[in-house]
């Protein structure tokens, strides 16, 4: 079997309310040298049974008792064969062209080690896709907003399989924003960089019990770890944040509005396809939110 260009590497606890549509996403991209590893990290409900359902070579599925999304990840990186690793969570949405617009990236710029982009949010509150988040750009921006916030959208990152394993892939100290820490020890060894498109979409759970959990002290912890004066090196930011939402709702009113409508009017024509292609029910699989936007777009 040859080498795949990316390897997905994929957690998913009790997702059967997504896993089904996040897959669906994967499999309509542009490009299809790729293979998906999901680790069902212990679930209890048809996650397995959903991934079993959608027969695709490129998905694989390795089943193991509940171990956290950290130790998953790292399990996932020690059987991938990909040159770049990508991230998906089992609950979000990688637009249609994500991998293309990043290897061609990547491609001209061999410097960089790891890429991200700015995203959509979903929020399940509204059922809506309604905000864009725009992320630091540059590598000097991103080190700069490492000092403050994390500056990438974890499920977005393409990243280097060697530059992962050489340093030692997830650090499993960490069960809650083992990404933050990730990017710290990293962003010394390769140059970074955020895609200003969004190319990925991630679900906001309102209710979910991980937004419950207080992680700034563990984003303290990180920081006291890998900078020597926090609070010095924070007045290096400005004022305002290095991450900035443009509201995306409504459809017709600015230039932005305009174009990010247009780019998820496409997205739910490619998923929606997909579906019927293997008689899904895209109503059943939450796509609904794409619907607020008007097909004149297109």
């Amino acid at each position: 079997m040859s080498q795949p260009l990316i390897s997905v590497i994929m957690s998913a606890y009790n997702s059967e309310q997504f896993i089904v549509r996040s897959l669906i996403s994967l499999l309509i991209q542009t490009i299809s040298n790729f293979e998906i590893l999901i680790i069902d990290d212990g679930s209890n409900d048809k996650t397995a049974d959903l991934i079993k359902s959608i027969k695709d070579d490129r998905i694989i599925l390795i089943e193991r008792e509940n171990a956290g999304l950290t130790k998953s990840l790292n399990f996932a990186l020690s059987k991938a064969r990909g040159i770049w690793i990508a991230r998906q969570d089992a609950d979000d949405i990688s637009m249609y062209n994500r991998f293309e617009c990043q290897l061609d990236f990547l491609k001209r710029n061999p410097e960089i080690g790891l890429l991200g982009s700015a995203c959509f949010l979903l929020h399940d509150k509204y059922d809506l896709v309604n905000e864009a988040y725009l992320f630091p750009v540059t590598h000097d921006e991103i080190q700069k907003a490492l000092y403050f916030v994390t500056p990438f959208v974890h499920g977005s990152m393409m990243i280097n399989r060697r530059l992962l394993e050489e340093n030692g892939g997830y650090n499993e100290d960490y069960r809650y924003v083992q990404d933050y820490e990730l990017w710290n020890r990293l962003v010394s060894k390769t140059k970074a960089h955020n895609l200003r498109d969004p190319l990925y979409i991630r679900s906001v759970h309102h209710k979910s019990s991980e937004i419950q959990v207080d992680k700034e002290p563990i984003f303290q912890q990180i920081r006291c770890s890998f900078f020597h004066d926090v609070q010095a090196e924070r007045t290096i930011l400005p004022n305002e944040s290095p991450i900035t939402s443009v509201s995306v709702w409504p459809a017709a009113v600015t230039r932005h509005q305009k174009m990010y409508n247009k780019i998820l009017s496409q997205q739910f024509l490619e998923m929606s396809k997909e579906c019927r292609k293997r008689g899904l029910s895209w109503r059943r699989l939450m796509l609904n939110g794409f619907l607020h936007y008007p097909w004149s777009y297109l």
